[in-house]
């Protein structure tokens, strides 16, 4: 960020984001030097705005708004300042390039877009700003049209309709749509249990599955087409011999079967539909209290495989191809600073030779960043380091400590470590037994902080290989920023990521520990 020309921060607290050029150790000089513009803008917290949450079990849920964000600005001229919607922020910005007319080629992407956010424009009208959004994302009819058949049926929608499924969006120019996974989360249609059009606004506690498997269809929605479980056609399988897994369904009639979706073939489908008779006893029509169905809804097991996503149409215990950079097979590797000297966990498996390595070799390592960040002598840095989290805090502590509140109740980090290691460092203890308060300096390769002490049961050192290890943990919420400053966690890890995600190797590290 010091080689930035300019940065936008939206944020209710000053960051250390924001205030990157205030971290501790750098000189006036070098203050001085960095050419970076920082505008902050004050944002919204998540209960001073509506819209969707979206979990990683694909449900999406709407939030209302409980109150507005504070906008202590009484200047006509500045009536948009003050704390506001990263949406709001991002509105007034594309309405200044929209109307401007600007050309530029900078421009051109936000020239390019549909901006249909003026709540008086055709297509997407919506109470709120947000709830623009979320219909656009849904999906709409750009013009009358009528969508092919699909198993004999057609659907008709009017210019502004909102789209019900991703099944009824076309490729001519007919509909527009922001996500075709969430097509369904707005629809045209209301849903006959709940009379929502905004489908992640239902709330309905019930299970209407006949086997109560928790399927509860109509709470929020789950993306793609409220498909509670993807691959559920798989539910109907048995294994039996012979190179393909395909057996007999499961009736959903038979006592005990826990069946998600199964497939009736005596059930007739509409007129013009092939097969004729024959179909999966799922979805959300009148009637059918099951998940809907994961595709090829008229197909019977015997000829469709259930994993639709993959061309073989099975599961996979491995990866495929060259999408992973280390192989198809799983495989253990040590954290890159170890304090192991062998791969142990492997070599009882794959003994050799060759000898397996200690860590990947293809391990991603960030730009900038050398082998001498790295503590490949294990002898001065014997303690293995991880961080975690408080339940006073969230994530980063950009927000918590901020607050009063959470402030008092843990007001700044700690080294925990357990009782075999304070006696080792000599930390004195009170007459009643207990360990003292005392200041520690934890240092990694990188850098060295001084924290407190927290010394507990819970942790205890690990026996590897014959050998006594100790590990220590750091929660991981502070920086220099905010009501309670304190140090940083990241300031001893490492720069190196998984070889696949690229995410931060900051779990596990090695450190020494020194008192006083």
């Amino acid at each position: 960020m010091d080689n930035l020309s300019w940065l936008v921060v939206c944020d209710l607290f000053e960051t250390e984001t924001a205030s990157f050029w205030k971290r501790p150790g750098l000189s006036t000089a070098q203050i001085q030097a960095i050419p970076t513009d920082v505008y902050f803008l004050p944002g919204a917290y998540a209960y001073e705005k509506e819209g969707s949450a979206t979990n990683s079990g694909r449900l999406a849920q709407w939030r209302d708004k409980a109150c507005n964000p504070p906008n202590p600005t009484t200047d006509p001229t500045y009536p948009d300042s003050g704390a506001k919607d990263e949406l709001d922020i991002v509105k007034l910005l594309g309405d200044q390039f929209v109307n401007a007319g600007a050309n530029q080629i900078l421009d051109l992407q936000i020239q390019g877009l549909a901006w249909p956010y003026n709540l008086a424009a055709p297509f997407v009208p919506g109470a709120t700003l947000a709830q623009s959004v979320a219909k656009e994302i849904n999906g709409y009819a750009l013009v009358n049209f009528t969508r092919p058949p699909i198993y004999a049926l057609t659907v008709s929608y009017t210019a502004g309709d909102q789209i019900n499924s991703f099944f009824d969006l076309m490729d001519n120019g007919e509909t527009a749509c922001g996500n075709w996974l969430f097509t369904g989360t707005w629809q045209r249609t209301a849903n006959a249990r709940t009379g929502n059009f905004n489908q992640m606004i239902n709330r309905r506690a019930i299970d209407d599955h006949p086997s109560q498997i928790g399927i509860y269809r109509d709470w929020g929605y789950s993306w793609p087409v409220n498909r509670r479980i993807i691959y559920n056609r798989a539910a109907v399988y048995q294994s039996t011999s012979g190179s393909k897994i395909m057996g007999q369904p499961l009736a959903g009639t038979n006592p005990g079967d826990k069946w998600v979706v199964w497939y009736d073939s005596t059930r007739p489908n509409a007129p013009g539909t092939n097969p004729a008779s024959g179909n999966w006893d799922g979805g959300c029509g009148v009637g059918q209290a099951n998940d809907v169905v994961d595709g090829h809804g008229a197909t019977p097991p015997s000829t469709t495989m259930p994993y639709i996503m993959r061309e073989e149409g099975l599961a996979r215990l491995m990866g495929k191809g060259t999408g992973l950079a280390d192989g198809v097979f799983p495989e253990h590797w040590e954290p890159w600073e170890t304090p192991l000297n062998a791969n142990i966990l492997t070599a009882a498996f794959l003994p050799g030779p060759p000898v397996p390595p200690l860590v990947s070799p293809y391990a991603y390592a960030y730009p900038g960043r050398t082998y001498a960040d790295d503590a490949t002598d294990r002898s001065n840095f014997p303690i293995v380091c991880t961080t975690f989290r408080l339940t006073e805090h969230w994530h980063g502590g950009g927000f918590t400590r901020n607050c009063p509140t959470q402030v008092e109740m843990m007001p700044e980090p700690f080294v925990e470590m357990s009782e075999e290691l304070a006696d080792e460092l000599l930390i004195p203890k009170n007459p009643d037994g207990s360990y003292q308060v005392v200041n520690v300096t934890v240092s990694s390769i990188r850098a060295s902080i001084i924290l407190k002490a927290c010394v507990t049961k819970r942790w205890k050192p690990f026996v590897i290989d014959g050998n006594k290890i100790h590990e220590v943990g750091i929660p991981w919420h502070w920086g220099w920023a905010g009501l309670a400053p304190g140090e940083s966690a990241n300031m001893l890890t490492p720069f190196i990521g998984d070889t696949n995600t690229r995410i931060p190797e900051t779990k596990v590290f090695l450190v020494n520990i020194t008192y006083p």
